[in-house]
């Protein structure tokens, strides 16, 4: 035990030695029981000890007799036999010194080699990380990262640095090391700027990027008045900043109150005060805030304190990236909380950075009270897993919002659980419990714009859960189809039975970690929603899946009784501000103008508004269109070996798997050439991150490191995909590549966003460093917007042509949302008020609620008061509403009687009844025997009767065309109670496929059937194997197009492709329509099959979807 603890493997040899545990051991008696483990531990710790000692041995051997190169999966090995000996309680000091000894020569050694100084601040990293005795979460990669944070040469004019270096590096941890030196180095940035910054000229920027806005520059003069040149926070003309006694004279100065004689900016003074303090005592470095911080701040208090005028809801700031956002929110924070009274939300809306946001800035809110005089309560909103594994202990970290919080860092999934979970309670009053309470948001265009504008919340039927769950026991017994309905003993029970073997195909075809994932716990499923885990989504699928792989005992199952308006939750806030790094094109300002009533302001550079300072923007070094995408890959692959000669190559390709193919690429021209590929190119794709952070990890930040040194350098090519184009700092300090013009950013693909396109430029050009790009498009990515807008893709108008476009699309989207944002406002007002009176106790009432949040975007507001009017106890017409009239889509029964029974409606589209239209290729081609045994033809019929035998229900209506050389109607819109034979009939004896391909016309016919329908709820079906060739008057699905773009449009759209011989332009076309059903609140998918064989998977989505098992989001 004594070796053991140690850490000693000489001592635990002997220790092992002196004891004989393989023989008898009945001379131990009851100390057998005891002694035992303890050997046993003993000798599985010796071999793994002896082990990683000789994998350490049999690496380090040849440097230390030869000059020989290491490489970085040397350094890297090393790194990771050394981290496994501390984890497991190896002391290498005790256990072979020459070891550490080698391991400390050989990374100084490896760090000289690749160009560093080999300082001693570098020397004792290096010393400190071998020494470790836990060096959980710290890998090579932040070792060669922090080495390159110091690596400065040992001369006067960087002693100042590399003794504050020093000090945090003896103050702390070694998984501290990366953020303190991190941190150091921007607070010398800044610091190197301090005493150049000018607070006149600061304020002729603001003007200067607010030149026409005129509400900018009420704000910026009301600041200046307040905040003026003469009367700054504090006066460090004549002091040095590096001066021990100057710093104490400065912050002596910041703590004296009433110096400005001005309440708002004394009370900033006295967060900035503190904030240096500790920062001072961190950094032993002074920290203040910039002037464009301070006036960005005032601008936004004023918003805040002053009379609320109706013309504005909303301010919202433009701040660039690294500008200090995170400090102005915390600041805002503290001083609505401290000074005002106020409690306040901070909505970041990324897991990772909101804890890092809230932690960074914890200390400095525990050093206030509130305006009562009470503690502040600074808390935090993770997961539930999240809580239960990393926060168990910690009580201001908790899985939802206390609404006694005064500063609460959040998601938005959070405001909206906090707001659903106010109206669930009985009688809340919504203005007291708002009132009092900002909404402080961080990026607002992920937030505001790239969601829908409503969210269904699910609450559970505790009746049809015992029965779920029953299923899910037949289930696992063997039960099937059939057999699962016969257990129904009700029409609520037979439509669970059915969403439920619906759910069961569904959950079939998930894919781990693209349609589900296993939660942080272990202990779970969860639904991946937008490539994001979303704790709160809910579907009868997942419960199905958690069930049989028993992460549960239970199967939940909820209904739809709750719709929010995200936008009339967040209007509920006392008032509303936001910093963004871009807000987005002209449609996306006026959505929000229109929908918050939003006023918006920029904030300089800081670097504007210092003296005599550089400020630089990334220059553009051309645009090239090539004509298809194979000369588009070889002109990229040879600019970025030409600019690699210069400075550091970053290619955003246009998604994750374009970016891994030319990784690939890359690296056999690489190898081509000559080069060691391995180093040279650096994938950064989303799917490396995901599966191997730590060589993610390795490759950023190698990836803007040079190779060799002098006129020898040479730099590297990495290849990214556009999440790595948004919020990943690519750091680059070398003076040769700055020189040189900085970060090469190669774009293969030009946003239609603004927004985008910003964030993508942001990766180059930061802080004080030269930045440089250049765009290599492939002229038939961009095929169908050239035809759609008849306008030219030239490489001088590139950019602005192609922002136009999205311009353009955008505001058709924001129309098409405009009915699905009216309705789901009206059905929100009254949610509140039916969840206030508790009116959903009865099961009437429940089932009206039911069908009212299911159907509502089809309705028209008049339709949706007339439902509502059927509820015992809720006078619709005392419920104000801000809804405007947006007509219905269909004709449906909004009798007010009340439903008769008590019968509990379970399905998410309620009973009533759906209007389904199969729109099926039968052109030639469909012929070919290419589907696993059997011709596409064959192989869709069967399709569609298993989707008609299983998926429509009896009240539901079923519509079939086909399309050749002309649109043939197989049959007309029919129920299918009392025609299931003859429909039956009708498709086994299709004819056979002879003609051409009329593919959009078909869709349009479709489409026209289904208006005419009377149904709350219409799908549409399509699939072609081949490219339309015979529509002449829409060629390119022009009045398809046109008609998803119009109010009339209300309908689920899923299309289907067979083959890879789809010419982009058509795929495109079929992408497009999707997503306009998407942007009306309804499903749009696009499925390639792109092997015949695969049209039977295609289908088992569409089955899926046509089942009711429709997401919700539940309360956190």
């Amino acid at each position: 035990q004594q070796a053991l603890h140690n850490g000693d493997l000489s001592e635990l040899k002997a220790a092992i030695s002196s004891v004989e545990m393989d023989g008898e051991t009945d001379h131990l008696g009851d100390l057998d029981s005891v002694v035992r483990p303890v050997y046993n531990e003993g000798m599985d710790k010796l071999a793994s000890w002896e082990g990683l000692l000789t994998t350490m041995r049999r690496i380090l051997g040849p440097f230390a007799k030869s000059d020989m190169k290491i490489s970085d999966q040397d350094v890297q090995k090393l790194f990771t036999a050394m981290k496994e000996a501390g984890l497991t309680g190896m002391s290498l000091e005790l256990s072979d010194g020459d070891i550490a000894e080698g391991l400390e020569q050989t990374f100084l050694r490896h760090l000289k080699q690749e160009g560093g100084v080999g300082n001693n601040v570098q020397i004792e990293i290096i010393r400190r990380l071998v020494a470790c005795p836990k060096l959980q979460g710290v890998d090579a990669a932040d070792m060669a990262l922090c080495l390159s944070l110091v690596n400065k040469d040992e001369v006067p004019e960087n002693s100042f640095f590399l003794s504050r270096a020093r000090q945090l590096v003896d103050a702390h941890e070694p998984y501290q090391f990366t953020n303190v030196l991190s941190s150091l180095e921007t607070i010398l940035f800044f610091l190197k700027y301090l005493d150049k910054e000018d607070l006149a000229q600061c304020y002729r920027e603001y003007r200067k990027v607010n030149r026409g806005n005129q509400v900018a520059l009420q704000y910026v003069a009301k600041a200046e008045r307040n905040y003026s040149p003469g009367f700054e926070l504090v006066q460090t003309k004549g002091r040095d900043l590096l001066s021990e006694s100057d710093v104490q004279d400065i912050l002596a100065e910041m703590n004296i109150p009433g110096r400005n004689k001005n309440d708002m900016v004394d009370g900033l003074r006295q967060i900035f005060f503190w904030w240096a303090q500790l920062m001072k005592e961190t950094f032993d470095l002074l920290v203040l805030p910039h002037h464009t911080q301070v006036v960005c701040m005032l601008m936004c208090l004023e918003f805040i304190v002053g009379d609320q005028t109706p013309d504005c809801g909303a301010l919202i700031a433009e701040m660039g990236t690294g500008e200090g956002k995170s400090a102005v929110i915390a600041g805002l924070a503290l001083f609505c909380c401290t000074k005002l009274g106020k409690k306040v939300h901070v909505v970041v809306d990324d897991e990772n950075l909101v804890e890092r946001d809230f932690l960074t800035y914890r200390d400095l809110f525990a050093q206030f009270k509130t305006k009562n005089g009470e503690t502040i309560k600074a808390q935090l909103c993770v997961s539930a897993t999240k809580k239960a594994n990393k926060y168990a202990k910690d009580d201001d970290i908790r899985p939802r919002v206390d609404p006694e919080g005064d500063i609460v860092y959040i998601e938005a999934k959070h405001v909206q659980s906090f707001y659903t979970n106010l109206a669930k309670q009985g009688g809340t009053n919504f203005d007291a419990a708002f009132k009092d309470r900002i909404l402080i948001l961080d990026e607002v265009d992920a937030l505001v714009i790239d969601e829908a504008p409503c969210v269904p919340f699910v609450y559970e039927n505790d009746e049809l859960s015992r029965f779920a769950t029953r299923l899910g026991d037949a289930l696992l017994r063997g039960k099937q189809g059939a057999q699962l309905e016969a257990m129904a003993t009700t029409d609520g029970e037979l439509k669970v039975a059915r969403s439920f073997i619906a759910a069961q195909q569904k959950a079939e075809k998930w894919v781990l970690n693209q349609d589900y994932a296993v939660d942080s716990s272990g202990q779970r499923y969860v639904r991946v929603v937008q490539g994001r885990v979303s704790e709160g989504s809910w579907s009868l699928a997942l419960e199905l899946k958690n069930y049989v792989d028993r992460y549960t005992d239970r199967i939940i199952y909820n209904e739809r009784l709750f719709v929010m308006n995200r936008a009339h939750a967040f209007q509920k806030y006392e008032r509303i501000v936001g910093l963004s790094g871009s807000v987005g094109n002209d449609a996306e300002r006026s959505f929000l103008t229109s929908i918050y009533k939003a006023k918006f302001f920029k904030v300089p550079w800081f670097l504007t508004t210092c003296k005599n300072s550089p400020f630089y923007a990334a220059d553009s070094r051309g645009v090239f269109i090539e004509e298809d995408e194979h000369r588009q890959w070889l002109a990229t692959c040879d600019k970025a070996f030409e600019w690699r000669e210069r400075a550091p190559v970053l290619i955003i390709a246009s998604h994750r798997a374009k970016a891994a193919r030319l990784a690939q690429d890359l690296h056999a021209m690489a190898e081509a050439r000559g080069l060691h590929a391995r180093d040279v190119v650096r994938n950064l794709s989303r799917e490396v991150y995901e599966t191997q952070p730590e060589v993610f990890k390795q490759n950023l930040f190698k990836a803007t490191q040079g190779i060799g040194q002098g006129a020898e350098k040479k730099w590297r090519i990495a290849v990214t995909d556009p999440r790595g184009g948004r919020g990943t700092d690519y750091r680059v300090s070398d003076p040769v590549a700055d020189q040189n013009g900085g970060l090469m950013l190669i774009v293969m693909h030009i946003p239609k966003q603004s927004r985008d396109w910003v964030q993508f430029l942001g990766r180059t050009a930061r802080q004080d460093k030269h930045g440089q790009w250049l765009a290599v498009l492939n002229k038939k990515d961009y095929a169908a917007e050239i035809d759609k807008f008849k306008t030219p893709l030239t490489p001088g108008t590139a950019v602005d042509t192609i922002l136009d476009w999205g311009n353009k699309e955008t505001t058709e989207n924001l129309k098409s949302v405009n009915g699905h944002y009216h309705r789901g406002l009206r059905v929100n007002e009254i949610s509140e008020r039916v969840a206030a009176q508790k009116l959903l106790e009865d099961p009437a009432n429940r089932e009206i609620m039911v069908k009212i949040c299911s159907e509502y975007q089809s309705l028209s507001i008049h339709q949706i008061n007339m439902l509502a009017g059927g509820m015992q106890g809720l006078d619709v017409r005392s419920i104000p509403t801000q809804a405007q009239e947006v007509g219905a889509v269909k004709s449906v029964d909004v009798s007010s009687r009340r439903p008769s029974g008590s019968m509990v409606v379970t399905s998410t589209q309620g009973t009533a009844p759906r209007d389904i239209v199969i729109v099926m290729d039968r052109s030639t081609s469909m012929l070919s025997k290419d589907a696993g045994g059997k011709s596409r033809f064959e192989l869709c019929r069967d399709c569609i009767l298993g989707i008609f035998n299983t998926n429509v229900e009896d009240q539901d209506h079923l519509g079939l065309l086909t399309f050749e050389s002309q649109v043939r109607e197989s049959f007309p819109l029919t129920k299918k109670g009392g025609n299931e034979s003859k429909l039956t009939g009708l498709i086994r004896n299709l004819p056979n496929p002879d003609g051409l391909t009329k593919f959009h016309d078909g869709v349009m016919e479709g489409l026209e059937r289904l208006r005419a329908g009377s149904s709350s709820a219409k799908y549409l079906v399509a699939l072609t194997d081949g490219d339309d060739n015979m529509s002449r008057t829409q060629p390119n699905g022009e009045k398809v197009t046109e008609y998803l773009r119009s109010p009339d449009a209300d309908v689920h759209i899923i299309v289907i492709t067979v083959g890879k011989d789809i010419k982009v332009k058509m795929i495109e076309t079929c992408k497009q329509w999707a997503s306009l059903a998407k942007a009306s609140g309804k499903v749009g998918l696009y499925i390639p099959a792109d092997q015949p064989s695969e049209i039977a998977q295609a289908f088992t989505k569409v089955a899926a979807i046509i089942a009711d098992d429709a997401e919700g989001e539940a309360e956190l």
